[in-house]
């Protein structure tokens, strides 16, 4: 009120309403955590290209540096644009929706004497100004990364640790023609500053202020659910086969902790190997995606952290830090400039 933004309303995000409790992930951090201690099992630089069923049961698969490798399963746990449903499920298409958004994040610090960290609370916010609409979710670590590496996982080296910090993400709509031809994050970055010139000084200052390295376009796509098919040596996982909006991360972890058990199962002589990826896919199907809106069209007009519609960048774009998931405490929250009128 009077030119300060002010909590216009709050629903809940208790499960009761339908968005989902939960707590927000790092999401470099996560996987700096994941990777540690196989440091000689992956590989970099080395993209897919393609797989081919050899008459023993196994897997070939041939790699983008040239080399090639063979196993008993391949995972195409490779996101939105899997390369290896391309090949294995040709017939599963990513719909794109025609929607866009820049997304980015800026140092909580930025912000942290305006007041807007304390509105925005723990859980995802829309902050709706003179008719544009632009997501907000803040990330605040319990306690010191470093401090709970040298307790938790003190092999854990990545510089990670040292340089995350706590921060705002944040949402802008775009459309395809205000998006042109900027690709590199500083342009990405450039364009959004632009988009944001209009909004409450508060708001401008979280884009100003964002790091331009891990500013983003993207386009919004779905993968419409996918006919049942036989169960064999290559399997999809995460966005890779049932894209969910806004609950993309956990459905993959849901995933692989389920496909590891059954791997599990099947090297202790419990399960055969095709049963077990079998029993794990279908599993899966079973999964309660949310859908993109109350009548499973479109997805919402209103980009929100932790629900929006799965992400596939445009142009080249470097791993940008992540959504805010569904909150910690059990509110969400729109913020609106109640100056704007009719507020």
């Amino acid at each position: 009120m009077d030119g300060e933004l002010v909590v216009a309303s709050t629903r809940p995000a208790d499960g009761t309403a339908g968005r989902r409790p939960g707590r927000q992930t790092h999401r470099r951090l996560l996987r700096a955590v994941l990777l540690t201690g196989l440091e000689d099992r992956v590989r970099f630089e080395a993209a897919f290209t393609r797989f081919e069923r050899r008459a023993d049961g196994r897997v070939r698969v041939w790699l983008a540096d040239g080399r090639t490798d063979t196993a008993d399963v391949l995972v195409g746990a490779d996101g939105v644009g899997s390369a290896v449903r391309r090949q294995y499920l040709p017939h599963a298409g990513v719909v794109d929706t025609g929607k866009r958004m820049l997304m980015g994040a800026a140092p909580l610090r930025a912000v942290a004497g305006t007041g807007l960290p304390a509105l925005i609370g723990d859980s995802g916010t829309s902050a709706r100004v003179r008719g544009m609409t632009m997501a907000l979710g803040a990330h605040r670590f319990a306690e010191s990364p470093a401090t709970a590496r040298d307790r938790w996982l003190p092999a854990l080296t990545s510089r990670v640790v040292t340089d995350a910090e706590d921060y705002v993400m944040w949402c802008l709509p775009v459309t395809q023609a205000q998006l042109g031809r900027a690709g590199s994050p500083d342009a990405v970055w450039r364009l959004a500053r632009g988009l944001a010139a209009g909004l409450h000084p508060t708001l401008r200052l979280i884009v100003d202020e964002a790091w331009p390295d891990v500013t983003v376009a993207l386009r919004i796509g779905t993968i419409p659910p996918v006919p049942r098919w036989p169960a064999g040596p290559v399997t999809v996982i995460g966005d890779a086969v049932h894209a969910a909006p806004g609950f993309g991360g956990n459905l993959a972890m849901r995933d692989a902790r389920r496909l590891c058990d059954a791997l599990a199962a099947y090297a202790r002589g419990e399960q055969e190997l095709l049963p077990a990826i079998g029993a794990a896919e279908e599993a899966m199907r079973q999964d309660n995606v949310p859908p993109l809106d109350a009548q499973g069209g479109a997805p919402p007009r209103e980009p929100r952290p932790g629900a929006a519609a799965v992400p596939m960048p445009v142009g080249r774009l470097r791993e940008p830090l992540p959504t805010a998931a569904p909150a910690r405490s059990s509110r969400t929250t729109d913020v609106v400039d109640a100056t704007e009128a009719g507020a």
